[in-house]
């Protein structure tokens, strides 16, 4: 999969997290972080985790991860949002 991004200077902190937001940070590494899900808090965890998809400038898969939602919301420049979110189907092996 290759992921399609223009360099934009227009960034914000606070807003919610969502399915679909893109964060960055101009102090870490050079990547993207895509919000692809929402992992509800389990048992007497405090936080919420968010499943991120990480791509480099150029589109290219640099990862995936899972942080804490306040720290993401708090921490993180949210630069943006995916237009049409996949749907991804799975094929099952016969």
């Amino acid at each position: 999969m290759k992921v399609s991004i223009i360099p934009n200077t227009k960034s914000r902190r606070g807003d919610p997290v969502e399915v679909g937001n893109v964060y960055t940070n101009p102090h870490g590494r050079p990547h993207y972080k895509i919000v692809i899900g929402i992992i509800d808090i389990v048992n007497d965890r405090p936080w919420k985790n968010i499943a991120l998809y990480k791509v480099f400038a150029d589109g290219k898969c640099a990862g995936a991860c899972c942080e804490p939602e306040k720290y993401l919301r708090d921490h993180q420049d949210l630069i943006g949002q995916v237009e049409n979110m996949p749907e991804l189907k799975v094929d099952w092996l016969k």
